[in-house]
């Protein structure tokens, strides 16, 4: 086989050199089946062996099983369309049927303090317009079971009363602020002064004293709460 023709034909037998190194069974058959006396180019796997050439299927099967398979596949789309079905939601004409949320009952928990940030315990904390009430306790907190849309009221004595309509809250801080038109009581002190004019009858002076409440004083006024 010449150089200069690239391996395309060979110099001893002048006979075209078929390059098999690539081909299947079935396509080295099909080219020595159509010439007499062929010249070609193998890899070693290919020498000293039967060709294997599988029998080629006849049309008629071809066409049956290609009918097979696509009724499988029609009847597996139908079972899926089916599934679907099951499993579909039942529509209704009309408005949509929401829940009304506001008839479940959520705890609601919560911390009552003064401007100082001083927890207050013995604070009635109220549902607006009901009998259902608690107190804080010594730390301030407090909890109560309400429906959405109700309105906690929390009061105090010396205190502005304050007013919380429930939505999505779940913890409450709360500031009550002093009562700047609260007056604290008075204690009232009296003392005996005789009257030099007339030892028989005497005269009595009258001292008004205020004392303001202090914090602690806050404090057990509203533990005092508990105990009413």
């Amino acid at each position: 086989m010449t150089a200069v023709d690239k391996g395309r034909f060979c110099s001893a037998c002048e006979k075209k050199v078929f390059d098999f190194t690539g081909s299947s069974d079935r396509q080295i058959a099909l080219e020595l089946k159509n010439s007499d006396n062929a010249c070609g180019r193998f890899t070693a796997s290919q020498l000293n062996r039967k060709l294997i050439i599988p029998k080629q299927k006849d049309p008629l099967w071809l066409a049956t099983g290609a009918a097979v398979m696509s009724l499988f596949v029609l009847g597996e789309g139908r079972a899926t369309a089916q599934s679907h079905a099951a499993i579909e939601m039942d529509q209704s004409l009309g408005k949509v049927q929401v829940k009304d949320l506001s008839s479940g009952k959520i705890l609601i928990k919560g911390k009552v303090s003064d401007s100082d940030q001083i927890p207050l315990p013995g604070i009635q904390v109220s549902i607006y317009n009901s009998t259902v009430s608690v107190l804080t306790d010594f730390d301030g907190d407090f909890s109560i079971m309400v429906n959405l849309n109700d309105t906690l009221e929390i009061k105090a004595d010396g205190m502005t009363s304050q007013q919380i309509v429930i939505k999505n809250q779940q913890n409450l801080s709360i500031t009550l602020q002093n009562d700047p038109e609260y007056m604290e009581p008075m204690f009232v002190m009296g003392k005996f002064s005789p009257n030099p004019q007339n030892m028989i009858a005497g005269g009595v002076t009258i001292e008004m004293i205020s004392k303001e409440r202090s914090f602690f004083g806050r404090v057990f006024h509203s533990i005092g709460n508990w105990f009413r």
